[in-house]
């Protein structure tokens, strides 16, 4: 029995769902399975706690209850008959299993971290005494991990396991409490009972696999991959606090006023394993990416989603000979590809990098205002809260311009129509004293020099993510200029920054 499906008919049984064929089946589990055991006993102590929980406060509201329903007595008999039918073997196995409790238990209680290739965090210990720190822990509960870029993976007492993608900053309060001020965590539980704190929301867990996003300046997610969750806000008057239940494939997200709205599901942007690097999304635009004539497919492990060409003269993209293999030619000024990936939200660290054509002669537009190369975010105001990567400058002396919402820098060299270039920008989703965003630009592996073209002081860089347009290349619904690019190869979107030696590396590929 898998552990979803334990969990799933452990919760069925409890609720009286559970069809009678398989009840035999969860007794033998429990039986031949101690950890089964222990999951089984923390959800019948939830649901026992739920039900006095209820149970008082029905008595608080009226003085007369109603009589129990012959449903009710029938499912407190079934639960009776099923306890009793296996106490035998579970009270023998129990005695075994006190056993091996001295053996196993110290396993069971250590903490375990791994981080992918390329990460970047810093593990602030808590107050506890650094002489208690079991050696075979690398990190333990009042332990403060901040991640830079990167993923980390956390494992805790009795198998609970949870994958963290940056920037994300959290506090291990216990061996099941995680206080998150921001960050995007997967947990996967063996038993009820794991708690995710976040700045909006109380998640805790009832037996499930979960992710909870909790971003800068927006508002919090939970997503039920299996099992269910009870989620509770933290926001708005106390009085106006909700408390919701969510169960498999269901979404929410909190509000100011302390409620919650429905949303799609998107459990699956979440990382469930350790990736061996930095996440990334990569178009390679060669032929067997192509379906159905205008459709380009993704590889990597940060998504995986369509790129759609769209043409006003209703034409399939063209391919040619490009770097390697084959690149995607714009055959009209106005034709551009659009993506179903959001790009990287808020101010996650990024690393963009392609081969591009630039149109020569009179073929290029005669426009001095920035051309999109990609972009993904909400260009327009209010907010302006977009990322975008740009040209701009007279037909023959195109440079690159990186658009932070409306901070915007400008490269200082020209590139070459009808030539390849191999163009990359690093983004730390942070700035320098001077208010600069720390950003990079590289051009054919050469680190090109930028300055300032328009900042908005005092205020935050931010990429929206929730009401955003999601990535776009060679233009955009609402860009009003034409296409710059003749061609384009070998898209990569990293979510995190690659120094110049991997930009190098990977354009040699």
């Amino acid at each position: 029995m898998t552990c979803p499906e334990l969990h799933k008919n452990i919760q069925s049984y409890l609720d009286g769902t559970l069809p009678a064929e398989q009840e035999e089946a969860l007794v033998n589990t429990l039986l031949e399975d101690p950890q089964a055991r222990s999951l089984y006993m923390r959800y019948a102590e939830i649901d026992t706690l739920l039900a006095d929980a209820h149970e008082s406060t029905n008595k608080i509201i009226a003085f007369e209850t109603e009589p129990a329903s012959v449903d009710q007595i029938i499912r407190r008999q079934r639960k009776m008959a099923f306890l009793l039918s296996s106490a035998i073997g579970i009270a023998a196995s129990l005695l075994l299993g006190a056993i091996f409790y001295f053996i196993t238990v110290e396993s069971e209680q250590n903490f375990g971290l791994a981080s992918s290739h390329g990460t970047i965090y810093q593990l602030i210990p808590g107050d506890h005494d650094s002489t208690q720190r079991s050696p075979n822990s690398s990190i333990q509960p009042g332990d403060r991990l901040v991640v830079e870029q990167g993923c980390v993976e956390v494992k805790f007492p009795k198998n609970h396991r949870a994958i963290v993608q940056a920037p994300a900053d959290f506090t291990l309060t216990s061996e099941n409490t995680v206080n998150m001020s921001y960050g995007k965590i997967w947990v996967e539980t063996t038993e009820p009972g794991f708690i995710v704190n976040t700045p909006e929301m109380k998640v805790t867990d009832l037996g499930t696999v979960f992710g909870v996003t909790s971003l800068e300046e927006e508002a919090d997610e939970v997503h039920v991959i299996s099992g269910k969750v009870r989620v509770e806000s933290y926001l708005g008057a106390s009085s106006l606090r909700q408390t919701r239940e969510l169960h498999d494939l269901e979404s929410l997200i909190s509000n100011s006023l302390g409620g919650f709205e429905k949303i799609d599901y998107s459990g699956d942007a979440y990382l469930t394993e350790l990736p061996e690097e930095i996440p990334y999304i990569h178009y390679s635009f060669d032929r067997d990416s192509l379906t159905g004539g205008k459709t380009l497919h993704s590889e990597g492990i940060l998504a995986s989603a369509q790129m759609n060409y769209l043409s006003k003269r209703n034409e399939n993209p063209r391919l040619i000979d490009g770097i390697k293999n084959e690149a995607v030619q714009f055959t009209h000024q106005r034709d551009f590809m659009i993506s179903t990936w959001k790009g990287i939200p808020s101010n996650r660290p990024r690393t963009v990098m392609m081969w591009v054509k630039l149109r020569k002669g009179l073929d290029i537009p005669e426009v001095t205002s920035p051309t999109p190369i990609i972009l993904w975010g909400s260009p327009a105001a209010p907010g302006n809260k977009k990322w975008k990567l740009g040209l701009v400058g007279p037909p023959d002396q195109k440079k690159i311009r990186v658009s932070l919402g409306s901070t915007w820098l400008n490269s200082d060299y020209a590139l070459s129509p009808g030539k390849w270039h191999h163009l990359a920008v690093t983004f730390t989703g942070g700035s320098n004293d001077q208010g600069e965003p720390e950003v990079n630009i590289y051009v054919d592996g050469q680190e090109i020099p930028w300055s300032m073209a328009s900042r908005v002081s005092g205020k935050k860089l931010l990429v929206d993510t929730i009401e955003r347009e999601p990535l776009q290349v060679g233009g955009g619904e609402h860009d009003a200029y034409p296409n710059s690019l003749q061609a384009i190869d070998e898209l990569y979107i990293f979510e995190g920054v690659l120094d110049q030696k991997s930009v190098r590396d990977c354009m040699n590929r």
